[in-house]
């Protein structure tokens, strides 16, 4: 498979911004040439790898190409990590990137009034964290791609029900299918006090943990949303609990289902073309605000 990407027309840096007074983090910037000279958009990427993994060198590419399809500027926080920075710490980063891209958007040729944040796996979570503690609505379009909606024991689910019955394969095709699934469901086992992320700060129900433990009052202030799902992903049954919340209180969501993928799929970018399609598809969602 190929890819059109022109990297001469990317203008990618690196910079420090400040956060809290209390630390820096690195941002990187990726400016398509053929973006605007002023009031491009703007997309706030957040990285997955379960909160305690991820770097950009992983998403290089991808950036940039969402960035020249878009016409558009792209913002990548490498933001903290746990164990060394369990939570909240990864949100305070990434809503101070948010802001930062806020308040520079002039410096970047972008336009303040259209940020569209998006994230895969725990850059999902970390999403939907950012848009709820929001506060200044900012944010006026979200795209979460094969996103942790939910951190809580899934055997003990009461408000939906998580099982394989959700995953229809015929027999022969099982024991691979749900080998794929296993691959994320078996590290899903954590408490608060266990998980390297969490390390007893919060709960596991906390909506900036788990957003599908946020009121019907949160929800509804929510900007509008793609919720991405894969076919063979522990995360899919929850992602879409989340998405019909969003669609029941009369939210704008789109909801999108990768059919035959699993968890992580936008990492073989270059190699499975899904990764090309949704790279594409946030472009699109980009360009739109």
């Amino acid at each position: 498979m190929t890819y059109d990407l022109n990297t001469e027309q990317i203008k990618v840096e690196e910079r420090l911004i400040e956060v809290g007074n209390t630390h820096r983090i690195d941002v990187f910037t990726y400016r398509a040439a053929s973006a605007p000279a002023a009031g491009a958009p703007l997309y706030v990427f957040l990285h997955g790898g379960g909160f305690t993994a991820g770097t950009e060198r992983i998403y290089h590419n991808q950036m940039r190409f969402i960035a020249e399809k878009a016409h558009a500027v792209v913002v990548f926080p490498d933001y903290r990590l746990a164990p060394e920075a369990p939570f909240p710490a990864g949100i305070e980063d990434c809503v101070a990137t948010i802001a930062w891209a806020h308040d520079y958007a002039a410096e970047l040729g972008a336009d303040p009034e259209k940020i569209m944040v998006g994230g895969d796996s725990a850059g999902g979570a970390l999403t939907c964290a950012c848009i709820l503690e929001d506060k200044e609505h900012y944010i006026k379009r979200a795209y979460l791609l094969f996103p942790s909606c939910d951190s809580r024991d899934y055997r003990t689910l009461t408000d939906y029900t998580w099982s394989f019955d959700s995953y229809p394969v015929v027999d022969e095709d099982k024991e691979l299918a749900y080998s794929r699934i296993d691959r994320i469901r078996n590290a899903m086992h954590d408490t608060a006090e266990s998980s390297i992320y969490i390390q007893g700060k919060t709960t596991l129900d906390d909506p900036l943990v788990s957003a599908n433990c946020a009121s019907d009052e949160q929800l509804s202030a929510f900007p509008p949303i793609t919720v991405a799902s894969c076919e063979y992903d522990f995360l899919r049954v929850g992602s879409e609990h989340f998405a019909r919340r969003l669609a029941h209180l009369g939210k704008e969501v789109r909801p999108v289902r990768y059919c035959g993928c699993d968890h992580g799929f936008l990492d073989l970018f270059g190699t499975e073309p899904q990764a090309e399609e949704v790279c594409l598809d946030m472009a699109d969602e980009v360009a739109r605000l």
